[in-house]
């Protein structure tokens, strides 16, 4: 198939050139091939440009990234002595470094560069390093290589994997002090709600069988109890954007987080920060101690019919309050004095439709220890757990929080402050636009930019954005990046 220019005489002496999209076929008559017309374009002097462009884009969708921009170069340069030289996967990158802006990490970063003695690009690095954790988690070794040949990131030609370990010292040297920072910047940008905080931890093992001060045996979450672990805590609020991290010892049980946590949360003039179980990892003997603490608890239960708290739940009458379209819960206070309880009944229709195969009705309780709480966050805060689990989740596989390699205490904690950091710009991500990040990663690395000389000129120019991806964009408040990205 190609377009061709016939050209015919008129009576009076002149020409007129028309543009056919025509094909060839075999003529058995004939013998030969001749010339099949498609589609006629009409005159040569009225030909429509901008519709021959639109129908070339429409086609270079279905070609390869090198291919399509060299096709869309060539178009918008008109150029032909374009040469064409790499490819590099770009939008995972803009999206992060547009975020990386708003939330004014960078400003954030380099503020405290300046006044510390170190010379080498720090503030690129931390963010390389982060960036490579949301969309492609490697080793430090393996970063150098990703961004040569990978990704392309503006200013950043290539790093020495030294350098990467210098910005981690420096992280680690500098954490509690950027953290309060990124986290009073992050709130005051998002509007975060921070009278109600939600805690919970997880462990995380590695491939090695040496302990360390930091890496010790304990109840692992992953039931890897073979090897050493840490503990790691996160604190999220009511929509599940997080705040604050922590690491401790692999052997620390949960209850012994509660002091820290408390203590830190004060510093930084927080709100309440109430702690959420499933109430199989949660004796009634923790339940106390937390309490004896000063701490408050949000547990989820599931009782039987005709175990004797569901029978006396069930007994007390009263109407529900609708939480939310599908969700809908009452209180009963059980008890007296000291031993009084709080429990929540929770109707839930889509639990109720699922319930209705299962021969033994199950009744789903919350039980709190504050009695401050209104019905609609002891709910919606019960409900959060599963949204701290998402975030473990996203932090143990998608960001790859492991395997952990690192050795060192001070780079073990500094690997997980920087999958915090991945974290949080990947959940803001999730809360803005209600995609996963998985899927946003996946959409967004498929917009490609391509490297191309004409002359001694270089130019860096993108692929058609995809309507997803403006989509994606347009929910983050991020401007849609230009066509030709640089030119050298």
């Amino acid at each position: 198939m190609y377009i061709r220019k016939i050209s015919r005489k008129n009576k009076d002496g002149s020409t007129v050139t028309y543009v056919q999209l025509a094909h060839n076929e075999r003529d058995p008559q004939k013998g030969f091939a001749v010339a099949k017309v498609i589609y006629n374009f009409g005159r040569l002097e009225d030909l429509d440009i901008e519709q021959l462009k639109r129908l070339v884009r429409s086609i270079s969708r279905f070609f390869t990234p090198e291919d399509a921009l060299q096709t869309k170069a060539a178009l918008e340069t008109g150029r032909r002595d374009l040469q064409f030289r790499s490819c590099h996967s770009y939008g995972g990158i803009y999206l992060l470094s547009a975020l990386w802006q708003q939330l004014h990490l960078g400003e954030i970063l380099s503020k405290s560069i300046r006044q510390s003695k170190y010379q080498t690009p720090i503030s690129q690095a931390i963010f390389a390093m982060v960036a490579n954790r949301c969309l492609a988690p490697s080793s430090k070794l393996a970063i150098t290589e990703w961004i040569n040949r990978d990704v392309y990131i503006p200013g950043i030609a290539g790093i020495d994997v030294q350098v990467l370990y210098r910005a981690m010292d420096y992280l680690l040297e500098h954490q509690a002090q950027l953290e309060k920072e990124i986290y009073w910047s992050v709130s005051d940008l998002l509007h975060l709600e921070v009278d109600l905080l939600f805690f919970d931890t997880t462990s995380s093992y590695f491939e090695t069988e040496s302990e360390t001060a930091l890496k010790k045996r304990g109840y692992s979450k992953d039931k890897r109890r073979d090897l050493p672990q840490v503990v790691i805590g996160l604190a999220v609020t009511r929509t599940g954007i997080p705040v604050k991290h922590w690491v401790f010892p692999g052997n620390t049980a949960d209850m012994n987080t509660i002091e820290t946590v408390k203590s830190d949360l004060i510093g930084w003039q927080l709100g309440r920060c109430i702690f959420v179980h499933d109430a199989g990892m949660t004796s009634e003997d923790n339940l106390q101690y937390l309490q004896r603490a000063g701490g408050h608890y949000i547990v989820g239960r599931k009782l039987k019919s005709g175990e004797a708290g569901a029978v006396l739940a069930l007994s007390r009458k009263g109407p529900y309050t609708q939480i939310n379209d599908r969700i809908s819960a009452r209180i009963v206070d059980l008890g007296d004095g000291e031993k009084q309880k709080r429990f929540v009944l929770v109707r839930n229709r889509a639990e109720e439709e699922r319930q209705r195969l299962v021969r033994q009705q199950i009744i789903a309780v919350v039980e709190t220890s504050d009695k401050t709480l209104s019905l609609a966050d002891i709910v919606m805060g019960y409900k959060q757990l599963n949204d701290v689990e998402q975030a473990f989740r996203t932090l143990k596989t998608t960001l790859e929080l492991r395997p952990n390699y690192h050795s060192k205490d001070e780079r073990i904690r500094c690997h997980i402050f920087m999958c915090f950091l991945a974290l949080l710009l990947a959940r803001i991500a999730e809360h803005k636009t209600g995609k996963s990040w998985a899927s946003i990663r996946r959409e967004m690395n498929r917009l490609m930019i391509g490297k191309f000389t004409i002359d001694k000129n270089t130019i860096f120019q993108l692929t058609e954005l995809t309507p997803a991806q403006q989509e994606i964009l347009r929910r983050l408040g991020i401007k849609e990046p230009a066509s030709i990205v640089d030119i050298q």
